[in-house]
């Protein structure tokens, strides 16, 4: 058993298989978009002539990975400049 102080001073106890599983769960919004592309493998698809995300929008691109009709990417960041872990797909 795992145990965790909250602000309320209540402790928690969980046990410690479900820790790990919360431990291994994937980040799914990242403070720099540099991090939200790495997370995915896609830092080098980025072009540096894209223009900037504002917040609260997508930005989609699609980059020549070598397959017929190349490699899709969508980017979000929310309103509080957190950038979504990308989604991608080939085409």
């Amino acid at each position: 058993m795992l145990f965790f102080h909250n602000k309320r001073k209540y402790s928690i106890a969980i046990p410690t298989s479900t820790a790990i599983i919360l431990y291994m769960m994937k980040q799914n919004f990242f403070p720099t978009l540099n991090s939200a592309l790495e997370s995915e493998g896609l830092l080098e698809s980025w072009a540096l002539n894209f223009p900037p995300l504002s917040y609260d929008s997508t930005y989609s691109y699609t980059f020549d990975d070598g397959s017929k009709h190349g490699h899709y990417v969508s980017v979000y960041r929310d309103s509080g400049g957190r950038y979504e872990r990308p989604v991608h797909y080939k085409r």
